[in-house]
């Protein structure tokens, strides 16, 4: 068991991570009015989010199915940036939930997932042609 753990370490502190910087109040910083910056950071936060799990999850269970692993961290996700944003709305100062931010957080998750399974089928055609 602690062999899993550990190889999930870093799926676990990217969260802890994700958790601390989306509810930390942000009232006595400078506020950046970059709109596209606020999306590309959920956009990424979520792709390194869903591949961190997605690894974590094949460490765990080998013998299932990639696809498997991709729905499971998909859907962890999407439901920690649900989570996140109703923190943000209900339980902090200075932060306010967004549904656009729900929007970056999911395309970070579909790029993961896309970019996944071209690698995967780049990886199967090299190996078919050698």
């Amino acid at each position: 068991m602690a062999p899993k753990i550990i190889k999930s370490v870093p799926a676990i502190l990217w969260s802890a991570v994700v958790l601390y910087l989306c509810l930390t109040d942000v009232t006595g910083l400078p506020h950046v009015k970059i709109y596209e910056f606020d999306k590309l950071s959920h956009f990424t936060f979520h792709f390194i989010f869903t591949a961190l799990w997605f690894f974590a999850f094949a460490e765990w269970k080998p013998e299932k199915s990639k696809s498997s692993h991709l729905k499971k961290a998909a859907l962890l996700s999407f439901s920690y940036g649900l989570i996140i944003e109703f923190l943000q709305h209900y339980c902090t100062v200075g932060r306010h939930g967004d549904w656009r931010d729900v929007v970056g957080n999911s395309f970070g998750t579909i790029a993961f997932i896309l970019c996944y399974n071209i690698f995967r089928r780049l990886k199967q055609r090299k190996q078919t042609a050698s």
